[in-house]
């Protein structure tokens, strides 16, 4: 079979006839088989999207994480492993902090962190998703979030994304193999080289690893994680929800609109139900919008340039929280 339905909505599997990806076998790629193929004692290693530099692409890092490292400074690690190297108890797909959550439920914009890798925007996006749950139950699907539990764990998670070039909805199945690099604040131990694991605060210490998986995923449906690096948010919203965006222009007033213009525009579109997210300019847009003031301002406000940030919470997608961006980015609705 080629695809199957979710909600009468056909999601094409990998490798299935019609399928925006192929596969090296060119049979179907579904998550059931090969859940009943392997187990904990012989892991599943996906042959379309290998453990080594053809995956990775030219790494090339951005201005808010650390920059790229060739290939041969990376290496593939299995959750287990990393949790191991880190003195973390054991892996977990996502954690109920609450105690009271399941399913996508779990899936907070808190849980994600860029990592060495330039997909910003990617982060933003997904950050935004997490307040719609209904579409992230459908981007995740629920029987991930079982996946690192004793009698089910075999290597193999699975996520759904909207091909715009084929304008259908793709199946795309991945191994747990992460690119992994040594990290100072970990006294040089190995970690998640992109997208970060996070260890909320309990006991026994857990990590979380949906947003390091949904990645890895995201990057195959591109071809490498180069592929990835460097984008804009609606790109991943357009992914994610299968909707079309607009970029509005704020910086430099190109449109002609005021700053309260603008404002009451990103408001009434926040409240109709949208996603808004913010990229601030680098250097050469802002010569190019003629906004070499606002640039300049972006230090003095603690906003890091050139970068795109989640507009839904108001807060940066790596570290720290933003303010006064409104005024000085560039919405995407």
């Amino acid at each position: 079979m080629a695809f199957y339905t979710v909600k009468d909505v056909p999601v094409y599997y990998t490798g299935g006839e019609g399928s925006p990806l192929s596969s090296r076998t060119g049979d179907p790629v579904n998550i059931d088989t090969i859940r009943q193929e392997y187990n904990s004692s012989r892991l599943y290693e996906d042959p379309d999207f290998p453990a080594d530099a053809t995956s990775l692409g030219k790494i090339g890092g951005d201005s808010a994480a650390e920059s790229g490292k060739a290939a041969k400074s990376y290496e593939w690690w299995r959750p287990h492993a990393l949790c191991t190297e880190v003195g973390i108890d054991r892996p977990q797909f996502a954690v109920d902090q609450d105690q009271s959550l399941c399913g996508s439920n779990l899936c907070s914009e808190y849980d994600l962190k860029q990592g060495g890798l330039g997909d910003c925007w990617y982060v933003a996006a997904l950050q935004a998703l997490t307040t719609w749950q209904e579409q992230i139950a459908f981007i995740i699907p629920d029987d991930n979030f079982n996946g690192f539990e004793d009698g089910e764990y075999c290597g193999a998670f699975h996520f759904r994304f909207y091909s715009m070039e084929h304008c259908k909805w793709v199946d795309v199945v991945v191994d747990d193999r992460l690119p992994a690099t040594k990290s100072k604040q970990t006294e040089y131990k190995w970690v998640p080289a992109f997208t970060q694991i996070t260890v909320p605060g309990q006991e026994p210490r857990v990590a979380e690893f949906w947003p390091a998986l949904v990645e890895k995923a995201y990057a195959k449906l591109y071809g490498c994680y180069h592929f990835i690096e460097g984008g804009f948010q609606t790109y991943g919203l357009e992914d994610f929800t299968g909707g079309y965006s607009e970029i509005v222009e704020c910086a430099g007033n190109k449109q002609g609109l005021s700053y309260e213009a603008h404002k009451r525009r990103v408001k009434t579109t926040m409240a109709s139900g949208n996603f808004v997210g913010i990229s601030t300019l680098d250097l050469d847009s802002a010569q190019e919008y003629g906004a070499l003031e606002a640039y300049t301002d972006y230090r003095t406000h603690g906003v890091v340039r050139g970068y795109t940030f989640d507009e839904a919470t108001g807060k940066e997608t790596h570290d720290d929280s933003v303010r006064g961006m409104g005024q000085i980015g560039r919405a995407h609705v």
